[in-house]
């Protein structure tokens, strides 16, 4: 069965796009936060320098060089640059593989159902996790914030995925660990679900398949 959007024919069988940190690689950035600065006041001044500054999401959009989003945070914690290089190269290396969301990721691959990826992730990062896993290769397609100038929330970047892979809205699954980014993807109508693990993902998509992955 096929259905006619924007002026070309899409299958009906859902595709499903994955966002990366949380769901296919592990991101605990509190986790590492803490053990790299066991004192809760400069663990604090860290977070609110680095992670909840408006210049990291400058980062993830590719708005902002690394060696900048450094020089500022540093000014703004007091951390020695050295410090926060090295939390940073911490935070990357903690970003492993979550294998049951992977194997399902495969499963579905096999199958034949139409795969995407949409992360906020700076352009080098996923330079460097494109390098290291082999997973990617599952995908039709990829939009990562760092390389397109837009990240979730932002309803743009959904559009902007639609629009290059030819999805319309109503056709796509989408699994997020973050309820801002689900919350967002519902508005433009697609079937966006709060990832919580690869089981209860499977089950959903399964849902919709008519059958396991």
């Amino acid at each position: 069965m096929r259905a006619r959007h924007a002026g070309y024919t899409a299958v009906t069988t859902p595709a499903v796009v994955f966002d990366v940190g949380g769901v296919l690689l592990e991101w605990r950035p509190g986790e590492i936060l803490a053990r790299s600065f066991p004192d809760p006041q400069r663990r604090e001044a860290v977070r609110s320098a680095l992670l909840a500054h408006e210049d990291w999401q400058a980062y993830d959009r590719g708005e902002l060089e690394q060696a900048v989003l450094r020089e500022r945070a540093c000014a703004r914690s007091g951390l020695a640059p050295p410090e926060l290089d090295a939390f940073l190269e911490a935070l990357w290396e903690s970003l492993a593989v979550k294998a049951p969301t992977v194997a399902l990721l495969h499963a579905l691959r096999a199958r034949g159902v139409r795969l995407y990826c949409l992360s906020n992730m700076p352009a080098p990062v996923y330079a460097r996790l494109r390098a290291l896993h082999r997973f990617w290769d599952a995908f039709d397609g990829v939009v990562v914030s760092g390389e397109v100038g837009l990240a979730k929330p932002d309803p743009r970047i959904y559009a902007l995925l639609l629009d290059r892979y030819r999805l319309a809205a109503g056709e796509v699954m989408f699994f997020d660990d973050m309820p801002l980014n689900v919350e967002a993807a519902r508005r433009l109508g697609i079937d966006a679900r709060l990832f919580r693990d690869a089981a209860e993902c499977e089950r959903s998509i399964a849902s919709r398949l008519g059958g396991p992955p």
